[in-house]
This record gives C-alpha cells, structure tokens and sequence, in this order.
C-alpha cells in the first residue's frame, strides 16, 4: 500500500498515530504538497476532492478522508481493535466520531474566517466567527460529557475518535493557540493521557510552517 500524505496536517498525522500505535510498518508513504501537487491532473484522477491523505491499495483502489482511512486499515488490522463490536460501546463510538466531525467543520469556518494565515488566500467574514463559535465549542462540552468516566472517549482503551480528536486538537493547539477549556476537565485529562502513548511522538510543526507555506505552496483556491 502506499500513502500520500504529508507530516503535518492533522488529517495525515492521523494515519501516523494510527500505524504507530498499531504497529503497522509496511506502508510506502509518498511526502506531496499540499495545494500545489494536490490539483495536478494526476492526483485529482486518483482524489477529485485534491486532498491527502490519500491511500492507494494492494489492488490500485484509492482510498481518501482520513476516516475512511482508518476504517479500512482497521479491517486489514483487527488488533489491537479501535473499532467495537459490543453494541452500545459500538453506537458510542459512532455518536463521538459524529461529533467530532461536527467540531471541526464549525472549528474549520471559525478560523477560516478569523486567521492571519487563512486572510492571505481567502476573504473573511468575521461574523461567521461568531454564529459558528458556540457550536464547536458545544460539541467539546458533548464529547467531554459522553466521554463520562471512562479513560478514552469511547471506554477504557484508545479507539478511532481518540485519533480522530487528538491530531485536530495538537493542531489547533500549536497553530491558532486554541486549547480545551479549563472547565472539561475531564477532556483535558484524556489530552494528557493521549499524549503520553507510546508511539504519540508531539507534532514537529516549524513555527514559520505557515508563512512560507503561502509563497512555496499558494493559497487554498
């Protein structure tokens, strides 16, 4: 299999932690760059949507979003399990995953139109910041509350949401300065327990990543 893909972004760090912890070490990883290689005629004939990562398999099927990703990976790579088979841990898992998309897309518009670095490729609207804040903020308030007492976000050992969360908020912690609030304490301490997983190396980020990223890679559109 081969994955292109790049270091940074927290889709791809995704299917890094992933292997990691799964000890999966037979996939070819293939470095392209984002927003420039990614709409070149032959990347967008393997992912119309131009985004990484992107999973080719051992048959020449592609395989892009992150999620998707996992899940197929998980099928390929049933132990240690990250998905569930017992049916209320299963629809819990369902239920954080759901919301844990709900968080980034509303985090997504919030800071598409409110960072420095989006404004140099995108025109903003700093009202969408304010229609769309409350909510990401409500599903972190709803992911910590259905997280209820259990170690991780679905039970007491790591899952698929655990990834899915973890590398959006190491991202935005290291980028935008967003960190959990102080009040979801539970939350908070599952970022900390994540975070001291083996194999949970912290994301290498240059802080001039985004500055130069502008001129070397264009804009987004």
């Amino acid at each position: 299999m081969k994955l292109y893909t790049n270091l940074y972004g927290p889709g791809p760090r995704r299917i890094f932690i992933y292997c990691k912890l799964k000890g999966i070490t037979s996939i070819e990883t293939n470095l392209v760059v984002p927003y420039k290689e990614t709409r070149e005629p032959e990347f967008l004939a393997r992912n119309p949507a131009g985004k990484i990562p992107l999973l080719e398999t051992e048959d020449g099927h592609y395989i892009f979003e992150s999620q998707s990703i996992l899940q197929y990976l998980e099928t390929l790579y049933p132990e240690p399990p990250m998905v569930r088979t017992e049916e209320m841990k299963a629809r819990r898992l369902d239920v954080q995953s759901g919301m844990i998309n709900e968080f980034f897309y509303y985090l997504y518009i919030s800071t598409l139109h409110t960072s420095p670095y989006v404004s140099k490729g995108q025109k903003q609207a700093y009202d969408a910041d304010i229609v769309v804040n409350a909510y990401w903020r409500a599903r972190l308030d709803q992911i910590d509350e259905i997280m209820a007492g259990n170690q991780y976000l679905v039970d007491d050992e790591v899952s698929i949401p655990d990834v899915m969360l973890y590398t959006m908020l190491e991202y935005i912690r290291h980028r935008f300065g967003i960190v959990i609030p102080p009040h979801l304490k539970r939350l908070n301490r599952w970022y900390e327990r994540f975070s001291a997983l083996p194999g949970v190396d912290p994301i290498a980020l240059p802080d001039d990543y985004f500055d130069r990223s502008i001129p070397e890679l264009g804009t987004r559109y």
